[in-house]
């Protein structure tokens, strides 16, 4: 009888510390799982929010694209070019850049305001040469701003294929 009474004891000892070792191995299994959804939670937001930020960082870039293309054309008439955007409106997408966008990202956004300012310079030279220059002098300014109206388009090219190859091997990798 003490045999049956140690075995029944010993198994019932040895069951409910099976239970309580298998409950707190499911209790940390549940809790990775839980940590390793807000993980990727937190990646799918980030995701999205660079997402919608290079968006708009596009948007931009195609304004500038259309400024560019309508100011001093080579021909035709063609409508004026779209104003500048409003210094907030600027602040906010810089914010966006900053908050969002990759380091390489950041850095050709960057050329591309750059770009575009050297050619609103280029496009400034024109108008006065325009006025005050003429022969080689004239042609210069109007050659300085045709290159510098496609580095601005190659820089846009470059921020539109930089983005979406950031976006497509995050997309890839979820």
């Amino acid at each position: 009888m003490d045999g049956l009474l140690i075995a029944v004891v010993g198994g019932l000892v040895g069951g409910a510390l099976a239970a309580v070792i298998g409950g707190l191995f499911a209790l940390r299994q549940q809790r990775q799982q839980h940590e390793h959804e807000l993980v990727m939670a937190n990646v799918a937001r980030v995701q999205a929010r660079r997402q919608r930020a290079y968006e708009k960082l596009l948007t931009v870039a195609y304004r500038i694209d259309t400024a560019v293309g309508r100011t001093e054309p080579f021909w035709g008439p063609v409508p004026d070019p779209p104003p500048p955007i409003p210094d907030e409106a600027a602040f906010e997408l810089q914010a966006l850049a900053s908050a969002y966008a990759s380091p390489p990202t950041q850095e050709t956004f960057r050329e591309v305001t750059h770009a575009a300012r050297r050619f609103q310079l280029a496009a400034d030279q024109v108008r006065y040469a325009r006025s005050h220059l003429e022969g080689q002098e004239a042609i210069d300014a109007r050659q300085e701003m045709d290159a510098a109206r496609v580095a601005v388009q190659s820089a846009i090219e470059e921020l539109g294929r930089r983005m979406n190859t950031e976006l497509a091997s995050a997309s890839a990798s979820d």
